[in-house]
């Protein structure tokens, strides 16, 4: 079956970092110009659960599926009953007439199904935000969508076609949990922009116009990103290292510490950096960051408040945290060059040659270089060599000398 561009969930090859890169690279864009950004985050209520049975049969015959598998599919949702049991009574047998099975197989690739036309015509009418020539006013992981345009009237008209799409296919938009922001707007311009606007609404709801949004994780504000969603990473590190001391990861007395450290690198680690890899970050809350780290390995080795620096990473062959990111990064970059998806493909080369400082696509050739590796045309040209992958951790050493 045909998935638009801007569909990254539940996809082979893909991931809902991409769909946040997008996001980062449209903030990019307008970094150092007098214009504005409404990102809008839309909340689909119990979304797997209210896929209408018949809406989604009639979508997958006119979508022209082998008739052999649609009636497979039909069969799995034709007269579906259930019946509650509590305690020792059990209900009499009702129908069900809507929602994916939960923990099918097919589940979310019906339901990609379900809402891929409203990507489609969003694209197919150009409403939102393009990259050079490239569509990308809809990044989407399965139900989460965010809308992206530079213009308040054409934001509406893109709510609108999400609220006239919803009510045709029987699910809802929640209109509180969805939320607007307006990127790039200085403190002292806001009240007034905001004043001489008229609200956004979805239906006859009014969406709040908010200082901050949530997309997949990652935290999107007015301004810059970098702070916030440091800050949030912090956070949840530190609850996830406490968390695990009474499993014996608190230094003296507890685990070994090279078994300490691999926990904490299974673990915290991935919480500590989550989504990182798709923002740019600021140098000056790197600084916390690598604060939190060095110490942690201080405190599971036991060792005093003020060694070599190096040390602490060699005896138990750590590397920094600026390692760990631009692990992330290549990564990422490697995943996007050996997808299928056109576009974030066309918006890396794109970035790639604006040379943007801010640009994701832009920094890693930083990246590349110091580590030797491959460039970055040629990996997107698909000539790569898996042995240049081989060269990140025999060049790790280097990061040693990469410490604030």
């Amino acid at each position: 079956m045909n998935q638009t561009n801007m569909q990254f969930g539940f996809t082979e090859g893909l991931s809902p970092n991409m769909a946040s890169l997008i996001i980062s690279e449209v903030c990019s864009e307008i970094s150092g110009k007098n214009k504005s950004l409404f990102i809008s985050t839309l909340d689909s209520q119990k979304a797997f659960d209210v896929v209408n049975h018949q809406i989604l049969l009639d979508k997958m015959y006119f979508l022209g599926m082998d008739i052999q598998f649609w009636d497979i599919i039909e069969d799995l949702y034709e007269d579906i009953t259930s019946t509650v049991k509590w305690q020792r009574d059990q209900s009499f047998s009702f129908l069900i007439e809507q929602g994916v099975r939960q923990g099918g197989v097919l589940s979310t690739h019906l339901y990609k199904q379900y809402i891929n036309e409203l990507l489609c015509n969003l694209e197919k009418h150009g409403i939102g935000i393009s990259i050079g020539n490239t569509y990308a006013g809809c990044p989407t992981c399965a139900d989460d969508i965010v809308l992206l345009s530079y213009d308040h009237t054409e934001m509406q008209e893109m709510l609108d076609t999400v609220y006239t799409y919803a009510g045709d296919h029987k699910f809802q938009i929640h209109p509180v949990k969805s939320n607007t922001i307006i990127k790039n707007i200085t403190k002292q311009k806001s009240e007034n922009f905001h004043n001489n606007l008229d609200s956004l609404k979805l239906g006859q709801n009014d969406i709040d116009i908010n200082s901050d949004t949530t997309d997949l994780s990652l935290k999107r504000t007015t301004s810059d990103d970098s702070k916030i969603n440091v800050d949030e990473r912090i956070t949840l590190a530190r609850r996830t290292l406490y968390s695990l001391i009474k499993s014996g990861v608190h230094g003296t007395n507890g685990l070994n510490p090279r078994t300490s450290v691999k926990i904490y690198q299974i673990y915290v680690i991935p919480r500590l950096l989550y989504g990182l890899e798709t923002i740019h970050i600021q140098n000056k809350d790197m600084v916390s960051h690598c604060s939190l780290h060095l110490s942690t390995l201080k405190h599971l080795q036991s060792l005093p408040n003020r060694p070599a620096t190096s040390a602490v990473y060699l005896l138990v062959g750590a590397i920094p945290i600026a390692a760990e990111i631009h692990k992330r990064q290549l990564s990422l970059l490697h995943s996007i060059a050996m997808s299928d998806n056109i576009s974030i493909k066309e918006i890396a080369r794109r970035q790639h040659i604006s040379g943007k400082p801010t640009s994701f696509f832009v920094k890693i050739q930083d990246v590349l270089t110091m580590y030797q590796l491959t460039s970055f045309s040629e990996i997107m040209n698909g000539h790569f060599n898996k042995l240049d992958w081989k060269k990140l951790s025999e060049h790790q050493s280097i990061h040693i000398g990469l410490l604030n």
